[in-house]
């Protein structure tokens, strides 16, 4: 046990988040052996005097060290014990590591072994974010009795849609994977690896054979990511990793936290959709972040700490409204008693030259070439995501990108646009990639919402973008920009009908879209209509 300190690190943090001033805290490292005699490394984080209560967290980041503190000593200094636990095979866990796969058992065999020790208060929440908000799911999917909270940041329930996206592979998971690979070797392979913002791995999308250049340059992460790039999508491999069924079986309290351009910014708005209409006790916060932003701050530190000490230590401030969000384009935060608002459908078609209220009959087509695929900046990335300037990317050739008139008033979306295509290729295995931007009078553009889908046949496709609340202002457009990929969001479609990940043959395409029956579908708030 290490003796009890409030160090310097633990003043910044806690002036830095606008907390009250903290409490010495101690560490001590424990072994807990799971059910199938495996032992993992665990970090206790015990506040000097009396406890608040306790948290749990199953991290494969690491438990201890200035990194872990930045997560787990701000509340230890807030006066809770911290249990944090290395995932099988990290930081010196025993096992071999295999993300999502025995996290929901071992998070349970871990809270057992809590009980049984002397500082446990009877009651604890779990916390966290990403990988952090995963395990959680895993740990609800089995509800606890003593298990009182919930703080889930950018927490996906189906990773199966975060390796596979919506039927094509998502760039998220290598670059991920490449994170995983250098974080205990040392640290400043670690900071390198952040400050390219995943761009390495970017570049490898670009050419065939993807995933053999991946098990080459990451041969320790090649026996558990090979499995995930050679499982299809609709592969029973998947099953264990979708816990879908666990929002049905929820009941504590769940505060859900995320960003409009997250990677898992659907799957958060989703959860907080069917919990609360089970009636659980359920709260949301969505700010302007990618990933990394949404990941932590001094906002989401201050809620988490008063949904904790409303529902765990049953003391502290109530939360002011269920929702709570950032609206983009009007930059302002609004409270909502529900999400998604109330909104009315307004839908604008495709024509070959804008965006217009009635259809035309003409058809279009564009083409795409695997070897030089449009780079659409900023959205939800692992790393380098968000809003960026997008005007270039529309300007391409292989972009069919159409925009509306100016907008005579402000128009407030709520909701996920609608894209439907009716839609042709000249190889039938292919991707759509759709992007919504808002144009401003200076003509500058930033990206609001996107979505993409692989196609497999001709027809009509209906592709649901990301969500958004967004403010078109007055006098600012809006543009729609179709292409046949996106990158670096994900792999260029080989054309072949082969996985994108391991094909060695990439054949360009051309895709027709006829207008007549193509269109947007947006979720406009009442009080602009």
């Amino acid at each position: 046990m290490t003796k009890p300190r409030y160090g310097l690190l633990d003043r910044y943090l806690t002036r830095a988040n606008g907390l009250p001033r903290g409490r010495a805290y101690s560490t001590t490292e424990h072994e807990v052996a799971v059910g199938d005699g495996t032992v993992l490394k665990a970090a206790h984080y015990a506040p000097v005097g009396h406890a608040r209560g306790t948290l749990v967290a199953m991290t494969p980041y690491g438990r201890a060290g200035i990194a872990a503190r930045l997560v787990f000593g701000i509340y230890a200094s807030q006066g809770y014990h911290v249990l944090a636990t290395s995932v099988r095979g990290s930081f010196g866990s025993g096992g071999a590591f295999n993300p999502m796969f025995h996290d929901g058992s071992d998070f349970r065999d871990v809270v057992a072994w809590m009980r049984e020790q002397s500082w446990y208060t009877g009651a604890f929440a779990s916390f966290g974010a990403s990988y952090l908000g995963w395990t959680q799911w895993a740990l609800l999917s089995e509800p606890q009795p003593d298990h009182k909270a919930a703080v889930i940041v950018v927490g996906p329930h189906d990773v199966t849609r975060f390796h596979w996206g919506s039927g094509t592979f998502t760039s998220a998971l290598p670059v991920w994977a490449a994170l995983l690979d250098v974080q205990e070797t040392s640290p400043l392979r670690s900071v390198r690896h952040a400050l390219t913002k995943g761009e390495p791995i970017h570049r490898l999308l670009r050419r065939p054979a993807i995933a053999q250049e991946l098990f080459e340059i990451m041969p320790a992460q090649r026996s558990w990511l090979e499995d995930r790039i050679t499982h299809d999508v609709d592969d029973p491999y998947w099953a264990p990793f979708d816990l879908s069924e666990t929002l049905e079986r929820v009941d504590v309290p769940v505060l859900i936290s995320t960003g409009w351009q997250d990677i898992f910014a659907t799957q958060s708005l989703e959860q907080f959709e069917r919990l609360s209409a089970r009636g659980t006790d359920v709260a949301l916060t969505v700010g302007p972040w990618e990933h990394t932003r949404a990941s932590g701050g001094p906002m989401l530190v201050k809620e988490a700490l008063e949904w904790l000490g409303t529902h765990l230590a049953g003391a502290g401030p109530t939360r002011r409204s269920r929702v709570h969000l950032h609206v983009t384009g009007a930059d302002e935060w609004r409270d909502l008693e529900t999400w998604p608002p109330a909104t009315a459908p307004r839908r604008l078609h495709l024509t070959p030259r804008a965006l217009a209220e009635t259809a035309t009959s003409s058809d279009v087509s564009f083409s795409f070439d695997p070897a030089d695929p449009p780079v659409f900046p900023g959205g939800p990335l692992l790393f380098g995501g968000g809003y960026a300037d997008d005007k270039a990317v529309a300007e391409r050739d292989d972009v069919f990108a159409v925009v509306s008139e100016s907008l005579e008033t402000d128009l407030e979306v709520h909701g996920r646009i609608v894209v439907v295509l009716d839609h042709s290729a000249e190889q039938p295995d292919s991707n759509i990639f759709v992007r919504v931007s808002d144009i401003d009078e200076r003509g500058r553009s930033r990206n609001v919402a996107q979505g993409d889908r692989r196609v497999r046949a001709d027809g009509t496709i209906r592709i649901d973008l990301t969500p958004i609340a967004h403010r078109f202002r007055s006098g600012h457009r809006i543009r729609v920009a179709i292409a046949g990929g996106a990158h670096p969001h994900f792999p260029a479609s080989p054309g072949t009908g082969e996985n994108p990940m391991l094909a060695t043959r990439r054949i360009p395409n051309r895709h027709t879209l006829r207008l007549e029956a193509s269109y947007i579908e947006l979720p406009v708030a009442a009080s602009t209509m």
